[in-house]
């Protein structure tokens, strides 16, 4: 342990601590109560210091509903007034702890530069860092810093450029020319259905997207009112456009190195990126990344968005998740996006509870199933990490309705909807030692659908209220 003076760190052992703030007031780790932490470290004469601290105050609002503490950690040992009158400039009223000269908190969390930022688990071991505070000459700096922290953290904003709870937001206009000079304008495609995605032409799973759709999709579909708009993240020249054109693809290339167009529709930096346009020019499905089991669900939803009769081709040989019974069922698919079942995995999010095998299974479809997905060992670590898909977390509709639901004869003939099989199956998760106050038929009437109409005739803000309380 080291110990250093009343106005600083106090104590530290292993993952805890105590500390004194500016204020005086008595930090101590173990009352965190399972938060995650983050720590904000600045020497006030650093010239990055003023953007971090603002962007970590704007995150101050966000902190009960997500399960995190953030705490300001000065460097500047000895001068506590001087740190005072820094902060009170900047209106910020983030709770401070003033490092001694040991710069024990630093030194524990390994931290090297005057500006940086370490975030802890509930379990107070280091989940991410930033070594080094590098946003504030940028002008959109902050707002990147601020999305970055946001997507580290699982904080949901319920972005209006991509569809939540059925609701479906209009698609941002934008005029660009293709590869070959021609202009594009996406608001006179309307009538068609669109696909944007954003892509690079080396990242291997956006090749194996397009593959799949220039030889599944595209021939079918096109002549339909299907297309294609691929905007690469990369200048196409050189060797990405000789990559590019190997391909083949016949449907328009637009260049957006500079993130012009992306930056309308998303902060993400992952490619693949999918936004689907329905003919009246609202954005009707997303979704990042790529995996060959999500083949029939692009297949679906491009036959149900076209308005032609949408082909079974829910999977019997692993779970689909909830994309493909939203082809088909598109009132029952907004009665679950208002339920807990939705914010199942949120919920670990949150809670930093993601790779807890006891959890995992009560709050995603298939964990530890063949048909579903498992724990993999870490190659650095050694030790078993969890990684959960966008299609198996939650509990959605399979958890309730078996594999395949009732497109699966299996399913028919277990029964799986008695009231008893139900029950059973309900209280395998809500047990007394989690769910306490568990009433099967109360539960059953917030998840059976019977709300389906009059969540339809809902707002955004009155679906959002919905599924938060």
């Amino acid at each position: 342990s080291k110990n250093s003076s009343k106005t600083g760190v106090a104590k530290i052992t292993d993952n805890h601590f105590t500390a004194k703030t500016l204020e005086g007031k008595t930090v101590d780790s173990k009352n965190f109560n399972g938060n995650k932490v983050l720590l904000g470290y600045f020497s006030y004469k650093h010239k990055d210091a003023a953007s971090m601290i603002m962007a970590l105050n704007k995150l101050k609002a966000y902190q009960d509903k997500n399960n995190y503490k953030i705490y300001l950690v000065s460097i500047d040992y000895g001068q506590a007034n001087q740190v005072k009158e820094f902060l009170n400039n900047l209106g910020v009223d983030l709770p401070v702890i003033l490092e001694d000269s040991n710069l024990a908190l630093a030194e524990k969390y390994k931290v090297e530069y005057e500006v940086s930022m370490v975030g802890l688990n509930p379990k107070l071991e280091i989940s991410f860092s930033l070594k080094k505070y590098t946003y504030g000459s940028d002008p959109a700096g902050e707002k990147i810093f601020i999305d970055n922290l946001k997507e580290i953290l699982s904080i949901k904003d319920y972005d209006d450029n991509k569809p939540h709870f059925g609701i479906y937001p209009a698609a941002k206009d934008f005029t660009a020319k293709d590869a070959n000079g021609t202009e594009i304008k996406l608001s006179s495609l309307q009538g068609k259905v669109v696909q944007i995605i954003f892509f690079s032409p080396k990242c291997p799973h956006c090749q194996q997207e397009m593959k799949f759709l220039r030889d599944k999709i595209y021939p079918v579909y096109h002549e339909k009112g299907f297309e294609v708009l691929a905007v690469s993240a990369m200048a196409l020249n050189g060797e990405a456009k000789q990559l590019y054109d190997s391909f083949k693809f016949k449907w328009p290339v637009i260049e957006d190195a500079d993130r012009k167009i992306r930056d309308l529709f998303s902060k993400e930096r992952a490619v693949p990126e999918n936004f689907m346009i329905n003919k009246e020019g609202r954005v009707a499905w997303y979704a990042t990344g790529y995996s060959r089991k999500k083949n029939n669900t692009y297949e679906m939803m491009i036959q149900g968005l076209l308005g032609q009769e949408v082909k079974n081709l829910v999977s019997t040989k692993h779970f689909s998740g909830v994309d493909d019974c939203q082809s088909c069922h598109q009132k029952e698919y907004v009665s679950w996006s208002v339920s807990k079942h939705a914010g199942a995995w949120h919920s670990l999010e949150i809670k930093g509870e993601t790779n807890n095998k006891d959890c995992v299974g009560c709050h995603t479809l298939g964990f530890n199933d063949p048909k579903g997905f498992k724990a993999v060992k870490n190659n650095k670590t050694g030790k078993d990490q969890i990684r959960v898909a966008p299609w198996f977390q939650n509990v959605t509709c399979e958890n309730c309705h078996g594999l395949g639901g009732p497109h699966n004869a299996e399913n028919k003939a277990k029964n799986l909807m008695a009231k008893e099989n139900l029950s059973n199956m309900c209280s395998s998760c809500h047990t007394k030692e989690w769910s306490p106050n568990f009433d099967f038929e109360k539960a059953l009437l917030k998840v059976n659908h019977s709300d389906s109409q009059a969540v339809m005739g809902m707002s955004k803000a009155e679906r959002i209220k919905k599924f938060e309380e």
